[in-house]
């Protein structure tokens, strides 16, 4: 059995992550949306939506017990494969590896394959699962 009945300790070399979005508003003030009316007018209705104020985005990873590395994205770039093997996984494993030594993690992102498959293999020599 791989994990022997609950003994093993490969629930620690697990290493897992996905993508964060985060979109901001400033709403609009009760006096900024103030109208001057008259009493015979009809009631105004307000029916526009609020564009956000702006987006914040990247990665965050964990290990068992704690979040391991939160990685953002500067303003205007886009989560892609390039990003994630070059800028956010050597972010990740450098902290990993502060805390133990990084042989015999197992890796685990839902979007791995389709997205970094290619990367990991050539810049980390990876085998993904």
């Amino acid at each position: 059995m791989r994990f022997e009945e609950s003994q093993s300790r490969c629930v620690f070399d697990i290493i897992t992550g996905d993508e964060f979005w985060f979109y901001h508003y400033d709403p609009e003030l009760k006096e900024q949306s103030k109208v001057w009316m008259s009493t015979s007018d009809p009631r105004s209705i307000k029916i526009h939506r609020i564009k956000s104020a702006g987006e914040k985005n990247g990665g965050y990873f964990f290990m068992k017990f704690s979040l391991i590395k939160s990685v953002s994205l500067e303003t205007g770039a886009i989560v892609n494969a390039s990003w994630y093997v070059n800028a956010c996984l050597p972010q990740v494993f450098q902290a990993v590896s502060e805390r133990r030594e990084t042989r015999g993690l197992i890796f685990h992102d839902d979007n791995a394959r389709r997205r970094i498959e290619l990367g990991l293999r050539t810049n980390f020599c990876w085998k993904i699962m």
